[in-house]
């Protein structure tokens, strides 16, 4: 089975993706928008996200946060116990914690 796809991502200035759509063929009813705004330092500030539970133009928006050299501290969904994932660094060593909400994942 071949199966076609229509792409398009925009960058902003500084090359990094403002927008990408997976344009809409056949049965789907709307195009699938990804959306990343930046903070002023230049650190992703979030991610809206096709909502994968509705077949429509529902968006989800993930939130990050970074430390002072620019290394990712948290990534968060957006459930009302802020699911997602905490990042530490010690030396060379990256240490992970996933948090469903709000709890930790064993």
């Amino acid at each position: 089975v071949i199966s076609y796809a229509q792409q398009k991502t925009e960058l902003d200035g500084y090359g990094r993706p403002t927008r990408s759509i997976a344009f809409a063929l056949g049965a789907a009813p709307a195009d699938s928008v990804t959306s990343y705004r930046y903070r002023l330092d230049g650190t992703l500030q979030d991610v809206a996200l096709p909502d994968p539970s509705r077949n429509d133009a529902s968006t989800l928006a993930y939130t990050y946060t970074f430390d002072s050299l620019g290394r990712p501290l948290t990534i968060r969904r957006p459930d009302a116990q802020q699911s997602g994932v905490d990042l530490s660094y010690s030396g060379l060593t990256t240490a992970a914690i996933a948090l469903d909400r709000g709890s930790l994942m064993s």
